[in-house]
């Protein structure tokens, strides 16, 4: 565990969330609660409403660095479904800069959005089956992802493009 982390569980949403996210996202919030009062890391939520999906990830950095509290920002897109009420622990407890969990796809068949590239021309999903543990990728969406803050200190915004 990164002793005095401070985790901000960063989500960017339309008018409306999903309610599987809603009910996990509450699990999560009540057991890292739980897990602050026992001396584990701190935990807040924050969520923005935007059309652009850039926009709400670029305001919702912004708003972490202003605040200054947090140590690291758990991405859970509104859309996640996540049974794990541990995901922000087991993601921290590698302590990596930036970590992501292989969601499925959208699209019918569904793929890993984690993916390593082959050739400058030719891609392929990471089957999260084939795999444990962490598996370096050259791609990997942000469904669910934990960053350092320190990333965003260190790269000249804005840090998502349109």
């Amino acid at each position: 565990m990164i002793e005095g982390a401070k985790i901000v569980m960063a989500t960017p949403a339309m008018d409306t969330v999903q309610s599987r996210f809603y009910i996990d996202a509450m699990r999560l919030a009540q057991r890292m609660t739980y897990v602050a009062m026992k001396g584990g890391p701190g935990f807040s939520v924050m969520m923005t409403q935007h059309s652009i999906l850039s926009h709400k990830r670029q305001h919702l950095v912004e708003r972490a660095l202003e605040d200054g509290w947090a140590t690291h920002i758990l991405w859970i897109d509104s859309d996640m479904g996540f049974e794990d009420q541990n995901i922000a622990l087991r993601l921290l407890g590698h302590d990596k800069d930036i970590v992501a969990c292989a969601c499925p796809t959208k699209t019918v068949p569904n793929q890993s959005t984690a993916v390593m590239q082959k050739s400058e021309c030719e891609f392929t999903p990471v089957n999260p089956f084939e795999h444990t543990g962490l598996v370096q990728v050259d791609f990997v969406g942000m469904g669910i992802m934990l960053t350092s803050i320190d990333v965003f200190k260190k790269i000249p915004s804005p840090w998502f493009e349109t």
